[in-house]
């Protein structure tokens, strides 16, 4: 049987983290999905075990072989090997809640919207909550320009719509790829509601985000480069970048600002 949902996960050096990833998506109320691993050459324990999972479960595949080609290049493999009309996100040390797929693949038919994405929570990294992300009703190109709205394990979007998306590789590759997708479309996505967050994010020491100069740097890039942006227009888009990305980061100040905008 074909599934409805690819779900997209690269993995490198994750051995302490896969095993819960996977569960998560195990724990799916919606079983309609296969699950590409990509092995981004890990020099732990990680390709082992995703052997194990594949063996276990014939919904999930593991792609391996292809040497460190980095997160951008290991999500465009599996996209190239999805079977799904749908295809998800999910890093390796990241977890979905239960109802996320149903929600969403209710909420994409209900709405008619091709990307739909949601609200997560940030974890520690042995779990712990630290507080959510709410995401806002609805965002587009414009809107996405001020900040990078979409937590990319909570989104999905239909493939069907966008067969040539791909990722580039670069360090804010998500934001790109998003900001790519709704250049594409030209019209504002949905996000989906929920009472629940829809997935958790796990904030590690050692991810990439976590150097938040160089991801300032490649943001820069983003706009003056990539989308060719002046500096006095590229200033003002950081600034913006820098102030909603406050609202992920302290459990507070995300109440003071306007992100869950009215549905209009």
């Amino acid at each position: 049987m074909q599934p409805d949902v690819s779900i997209v996960m690269p993995a490198f050096n994750s051995e302490n983290y896969i095993g819960p990833a996977v569960q998560s998506v195990w724990q799916q109320s919606h079983s309609n999905w296969e699950l590409l691993i990509v092995d981004d050459d890990s020099t732990d324990a990680t390709r082992q075990l995703a052997a194990q999972f594949s063996r276990f479960d014939n919904r999930i595949k593991l792609i391996e072989g292809l040497g460190k080609v980095g997160a951008a290049a290991a999500r465009n493999a599996a996209i190239e090997y999805s079977r799904g009309n749908w295809v998800a996100f999910l890093d390796s040390d990241d977890i979905w809640h239960p109802a996320k797929l149903e929600k969403q693949l209710r909420f994409l038919a209900n709405s008619g919207s091709p990307i739909t994405f949601g609200d997560y929570l940030r974890v520690t990294s042995d779990g712990r909550a630290m507080h959510r992300v709410r995401a806002p009703v609805w965002t587009d190109y414009g809107r996405m320009l001020r900040s990078n709205f979409i937590g990319n394990l909570t989104a999905i979007y239909d493939r069907r719509r966008f067969p040539e998306l791909r990722f580039e590789s670069c360090g804010n590759e998500d934001y790109v790829f998003w900001l790519t997708a709704l250049r594409l479309l030209d019209s504002r996505i949905l996000s989906t509601p929920s009472e629940e967050p829809l997935a958790s994010y796990r904030v590690r020491a050692s991810s990439l985000s976590g150097n938040k100069f160089r991801s300032a740097l490649w943001q820069w890039e983003t706009y003056r480069r990539r989308l060719g942006y002046g500096r006095l227009q590229s200033a003002v888009f950081m600034g913006s970048y820098a102030y909603y990305g406050m609202s992920k980061r302290l459990p507070h100040f995300g109440e003071l600002l306007p992100v869950r905008w009215a549905r209009s």
